[in-house]
């Protein structure tokens, strides 16, 4: 007996086992994408309080073939923006995503945004992981891991960087603040196309402090070509590893990823993950057999014109499917590091190159620098390149014979001037007003003789340069090195910034700081009808400011405790409904350009309509049909209770119409 229960036991377990193991193939041919929204903290953008950022679960399941086949931001159903530098989104799936050798190209999962083309647009986010090693479904479970993209690598990306944006206090577009953990300074700037608040409503998104937050990430410098402002573009995109960096057909949500390094007979590169590019805070790899979760954050910090910030479009997660035949290899590609291909006459320049095996930075071979016009400028063995005379000139970078060479093509020209850069129109010499303590970033550009000299050019803004700031009356104001402007009494200054490539070339800027003026309130007194009993007064229904800045409401407080009211994220909230009639005062605490106030408003409550008796006169039903609201008297003409009228005559009132009625109960 004990034998044959043995046999029935392990041919059980054996049937178990196989009918584990049908269910796991059919479950890995089954098209994944992320099922789980654990955290969305987009940064301030042009997006921001718009439908795009509202919708954050519009990235789960499958892709919509819209949201990444519309070129720029014409399509935003089924995309969410993550704001500038820092913004992230957490997400999850329903089982864990395995680093699979049997997946394509070692692609484990693929990121769909709405870049354009393969290098001329991308808006660069970086890929975190997480592994649930408690098993509590929470990414909880230490430090976020970077799946390190090619441009982590370079000598030019700023890590673990921590950024603080401040609500600039306004109810319209205007410039979002921010300063950063290593120093810089500078702002995410307004366009022509959006002008509502860029920065996080705290209605909207009540997880985020209505006076400032920070956000964390690498920041890489990327490819920005400034030269034209109307048709601003990148140089080059990173070669691999960021999301929504290159156009990626929908089609391959649900088949195999694409070649993520390079072109090849199955296409265009796409934008791809492979968990083994994971790395700590350090830059230590770290073996990962599987992660639960990921967060996408944007790995760069800056403006691009009339275009707005760069601030990345996601539009889903699709994790790849295994391939029983896929035979793995290794794939190599040489790399000159994203970064403005712009030199000026008597500079030197550092191009760094670097050959990748697998997305890891590979030692092999020799680095080998070449210039195809040495006339134009020179190149050592380390990628430092000196500029000679005006021209173009193409650098080629090899390390290897595993991969091609890298080629990229060098501009060398001469500095001509230095611009205030407002609306696009670089001056020379510009004004700006401002209000005691706020933060004014004032963007500036360099002009070069580029379309003079090189052919097919056809702009002169060059973007490499540094600059040094001068300030005629530094009570009124301080300016650090990145160009902010922290106002500090009312007056004016004359701002010069002057370039460190050339110190004879500068622009002037002038400032005016002003004292803020006073809110006043937008009415006297607030009616509440029987048609309206319930409702929100954000601060622009209850403040009037001159400058369209906000009225921030810290305490709302009726005063004999008869109006019902919460404050929510500058918002109060009411609700009359049941009530009887009444009047009481909203006492109200604010803060106004950092100044304290407080303000009183009488509210009147003409009563729920929903609690009358039947009403009829002489005998009928009463026929004014107006939205009115209705008011009761005695005939002695004293206000009645309409909770609790006894039958007799009444005079009731509702708009200009007076009608003696009678009550039956």
């Amino acid at each position: 007996m004990k034998k044959t229960t043995t046999k029935t036991v392990a041919a059980l377990f054996v049937l178990a086992t196989v009918l584990s193991s049908a269910e796991t193939s059919v479950a890995e041919q089954t098209p994944r994408y992320a099922t789980r929204l654990i955290e969305y903290r987009p940064a301030p953008g042009q997006f921001m309080n718009l439908d795009i950022t509202l919708d954050s679960t519009a990235v789960l399941g499958p892709v919509n073939p819209a949201a990444t086949e519309t070129p720029g931001d014409a399509q935003t159903s089924g995309l969410v923006s993550l704001g500038s530098f820092g913004g992230y989104i957490i997400l999850g799936f329903d089982r864990p995503v395995e680093n699979n050798p049997q997946n394509p190209y070692g692609v484990d999962f693929t990121i769909f945004g709405n870049a354009m083309g393969t290098g001329s647009s991308c808006e660069p986010a970086a890929v975190q992981v997480m592994k649930d090693l408690n098993g509590n479904g929470l990414p909880d479970d230490g430090p976020w891991l970077e799946l390190a993209g090619s441009d982590y690598w370079l000598e030019t990306t700023r890590r673990n960087i921590a950024a603080t944006y401040s609500n600039p206090g306004y109810n319209t577009s205007h410039a979002v603040a921010f300063k950063t953990s290593d120093g810089t300074s500078g702002a995410v700037l307004p366009v022509a196309a959006h002008t509502q608040q860029y920065y996080p409503d705290p209605y909207l998104f009540p997880s985020i402090p209505p006076d400032n937050y920070t956000l964390t990430g690498n920041i890489i410098k990327g490819a920005i070509d400034p030269r034209n402002p109307k048709n601003l573009s990148f140089f080059r995109t990173p070669a691999f590893g960021y999301a929504d960096s290159r156009l990626t057909p929908a089609a391959i949500a649900t088949t195999s990823p694409r070649n993520p390094y390079h072109t090849d007979s199955n296409g265009t590169p796409a934008d791809g993950f492979d968990i083994s590019w994971a790395v700590d805070a350090e830059g230590n790899h770290v073996e990962l057999d599987q992660i639960d979760f990921i967060r996408i954050y944007t790995a760069m910090s800056a403006n691009m014109g009339w275009l707005g910030e760069i601030s990345p479009e996601i539009a889903g997660v699709s994790v790849t499917i295994p391939d029983p035949d896929y035979i793995p290899r290794d794939f190599y590609i040489h790399y000159i590091g994203a970064q403005s291909p712009q030199v000026i006459v008597g500079t030197t320049t550092r191009f760094q190159g670097i050959l990748f095996k697998n997305g890891h930075p590979c030692s092999e071979g020799t680095p080998h620098y070449t210039i195809s016009d040495p006339s134009i400028g020179t190149i050592d063995a380390n990628g430092n390149f000196t500029a000679l005379k005006n021209g173009k000139t193409t650098l080629s970078y090899s390390q290897s014979d595993k991969a091609e060479p890298d080629e990229i093509e060098i501009y060398v020209t001469t500095l001509t001037g230095v611009g205030i850069d407002i609306n696009a129109t670089a001056s020379a010499t510009a004004s700006a007003k401002c209000i005691v303590g706020e933060n004014l970033f004032i963007p500036v550009v360099s002009l070069d003789n580029g379309k003079e000299v090189i052919p097919g050019v056809s702009g002169n803004r060059f973007a490499n340069d540094t600059y040094k700031w001068y300030n005629s009356n530094p009570k009124t104001g301080i300016v650090d090195d990145c160009g902010t402007f922290t106002a500090l009494a009312a007056g004016n200054t004359v701002l010069t910034v002057e370039s460190q490539t050339d110190p004879s070339l500068y622009a002037e800027i002038k400032i005016t700081v002003e004292n803020a003026a006073s809110p006043t309130l937008r009415n006297e007194s607030i009616s509440i009808t029987p048609d309206n009993k319930s409702g929100v007064w954000a601060n622009t229904n209850l403040f009037r400011t001159a400058d369209r800045s906000t009225v921030f409401i810290k305490q709302a407080t009726p005063r004999n405790g008869k109006l019902p009211v919460l404050l929510q994220g500058n918002r109060i909230i009411y609700d009359c409904t049941g009530l009887e009639p009444f009047s009481d005062i909203l006492d109200l605490e604010i803060t106004h350009h950092g100044n304290n106030a407080t303000f009183s408003i009488p509210v009147d409550f003409s009563g729920d309509t929903s609690l009358l008796p039947s009403i009829t006169e002489n005998g009928n039903a009463a026929t004014d049909q107006s939205n009115a609201p209705i008011l009761i008297y005695n005939l002695t003409g004293t206000p009645v209770n309409t909770g609790h009228l006894s039958p007799g005559i009444y005079i009731i009132r509702r708009g200009s119409r007076t009608t003696k009625i009678h009550i039956n109960q």
